[in-house]
């Protein structure tokens, strides 16, 4: 199934500007490498550490012989400063079509929540522009995982949730990790890769980035909705 929905991508990815966060190892740089075989216009690997980029971009470049495709650009998710302009600098792309945020197996709140959905609100703009100059949707899409459904998150009923979070005394490290995994312009999904190889994971990635109204909002499982943990959307009441 994942393998016939990526060869359908390659007419929804075609000729698209797509963005990568997390993209010099495993999911982030499998799913790449297929967004560039499925003849992407430009995918821009954004990693912290630019050496580490440019060796992912000479691997995708031999493995699927596209050259001129492939940009490095560099973001460090625990910097408020490089978060802010690597945005600033995605604003001058002609186009921005696809963004999959992949920010990796991280212990951190602010590299998993805070600084990943500020770029994500930075990008929105661009996004929109993209969608409306080219009368298409665009696309905005998360890395998440099943293992959300595991964590407690009491933080959650708090007045102020991330004062709850600093508090040293009351944190639970290993939970945490598992927290923080009309028509519309701009269609935002969240995906879970799965407990599977990295290239074969990596193809669910690519599902996500394709879009369609239909995943919008949507917790992407095996490649179709799922369903998130049950306080995610129930009220708070409850």
């Amino acid at each position: 199934m994942v393998v016939s929905l990526v060869a359908r991508s390659n007419i929804l990815t075609r000729h698209k500007t797509i963005i990568v966060t997390g993209s010099n190892v495993g999911l982030g740089l499998e799913a790449a490498r297929h967004l560039v075989r499925l003849d992407a216009v430009k995918v821009i690997l954004a990693v912290c550490t630019l050496s580490k980029g440019e060796q992912a971009k000479g691997a995708i470049e031999a493995s699927v012989s596209r050259k001129g495709v492939v940009e490095v650009w560099p973001l460090d998710l625990e910097s408020y400063d490089s978060v802010k302009a690597f945005a600033s600098r995605a604003e001058g792309l002609p186009c921005l079509d696809i963004v999959n945020e992949n920010p990796g197996e991280e212990l951190t709140v602010t590299v998993n929540v805070v600084f990943t959905l500020l770029l994500a609100f930075l990008f929105l703009p661009k996004l929109r522009e993209t969608a409306t100059k080219h009368n298409q949707e665009a696309v905005l899409t998360f890395t998440s995982s099943l293992v959300h459904y595991l964590t407690e998150f009491p933080e959650r009923a708090k007045k102020v949730i991330f004062e709850a979070l600093r508090d040293k005394e009351t944190a639970r490290m290993d939970d945490r990790f598992i927290s923080s995994s009309a028509k519309p312009k701009v269609i935002i999904n969240n995906v879970n890769p799965g407990f599977v190889a990295t290239k074969v994971g990596s193809r669910t990635l690519v599902h996500a980035a394709e879009g369609g109204v239909g995943t919008h909002g949507s917790y992407l499982i095996d490649c179709k909705p799922g369903q998130y943990v049950r306080y995610l959307i129930m009220p708070m009441t409850q």
